[in-house]
């Protein structure tokens, strides 16, 4: 989406959801943890999701926050595979 677009009055979101397109939105990250990484502790941090997130790893749901524009993490370590690719969601 073009910038120029995002934050319009016309988007479902209003000014409650700051004029920003409604909807869902996906992020997919595929990644490997050397093995040297195993007694490492491995969170991710979310700075803030407008609302209901649902975070997955490896088949593994994490967790749903339904409240937004808060931050809050997720340890990874216990679902990961180290040396192994991984796939998130």
């Amino acid at each position: 989406m073009e910038y120029s677009r995002a934050f319009l009055k016309e988007n479902p979101a209003g000014n409650v959801g700051a004029y920003a397109p409604g909807g869902i939105g996906w992020y997919r990250k595929n990644f490997t943890l050397d093995k040297f990484d195993k007694d490492s502790k491995i969170t991710i941090e979310f700075g803030g999701v407008y609302m209901n997130s649902e975070v997955w790893i490896n088949g593994n749901y994490l967790g749903k926050r339904p409240y937004g524009y808060i931050s809050f993490n997720y340890d990874l370590t216990p679902y990961l595979n180290f040396g192994e690719k991984m796939y998130y969601p």
